[in-house]
């Protein structure tokens, strides 16, 4: 793994000065420290703030930038103003990155930085990720996953640099938890997000919310859904319904499983 950092860290040095795509997630968290502990003020990271984004997401990549005294910018896309993802198709997440990366490239042209990165890694590459469309057109480079850096090998090196991301779960943007076909609008993405952090507040991490109209089915990781019950179901059901849900159940299996996975995407 020594040696995929060194490349990493070539890669971030032979292009000088970096605006890194921050989601917040382990693998951008460690582009962007990695970045800025090379550059310095020639790293910038910039996050796209929309209804799309959890506040709490938010208020973490802030924290984050400054625990690393990493520069950040935040900047607000409106890609649910284009049909086109608001219309949810299978490939969304392309209007969602080709938002962002245009709205990056005005921004880094404007403050004279060279090259835009994301943080694609190397185990990606396998998967569909209709958002490396939206980079590849846009010049956008993806360093971890040009070093050959894995997911565990990213997880293992931020626990080396004692990252707090380093054990983040993945948390997509929150328009993946309604089906592709279903409309997205910000009062859907509100309900959403009052509804995970309802699960939030009572101790859980791993789990999704999906969104199916007028009914939301809660997903739990393996291990939380061990210690779900039913008097927590009871308790959180009226606060569902509060939302304006008319139904609201829970998944008999944990959140990643097929069965899971056919109700929305991840």
């Amino acid at each position: 793994m020594i040696e995929k950092i060194e490349k990493l860290d070539a890669i971030l040095l032979r292009h000088g000065s970096v605006m890194v795509a921050f989601s917040g997630g382990a693998d951008s968290a460690f582009l962007f420290y990695r970045a800025n502990a090379l550059l310095q003020k020639n790293c910038l990271a910039a996050i796209a703030d929309s209804p799309s984004l959890p506040r709490h997401e938010l208020a973490s990549a802030i924290a984050f930038a400054k625990s690393i005294n990493g520069q950040l910018e935040i900047i607000q896309t409106a890609e649910l103003e284009n049909p086109d993802y608001a219309s949810n198709p299978s490939n969304r997440c392309f209007f969602c990155k080709k938002e962002l990366f245009l709205a990056m490239s005005k921004l880094a042209a404007e403050k004279g930085f060279a090259t835009l990165a994301y943080g694609e890694n190397a185990d990606d590459i396998s998967q569909f990720r209709p958002g490396r469309d939206a980079a590849m057109q846009a010049g956008v480079i993806a360093p971890l996953q040009s070093a050959g850096l894995t997911k565990e090998e990213i997880r293992q090196a931020s626990r080396d640099a004692g990252l707090p991301t380093s054990e983040k779960a993945a948390s997509p943007c929150l328009a993946s938890r309604v089906p592709h076909g279903m409309t997205i609008t910000k009062k859907i993405l509100a309900s959403v997000e009052k509804g995970e952090a309802l699960v939030r507040g009572m101790g859980f991490s791993v789990f999704r919310l999906r969104h199916h109209g007028n009914s939301t089915v809660l997903e739990l990781g393996q291990e939380e859904l061990k210690r779900w019950d039913t008097a927590a179901e009871h308790s959180l059901k009226e606060k569902i319904l509060a939302l304006g849900y008319s139904d609201f159940t829970v998944a008999t299996q944990p959140y990643g499983t097929t069965q899971t996975q056919q109700l929305a995407t991840p």
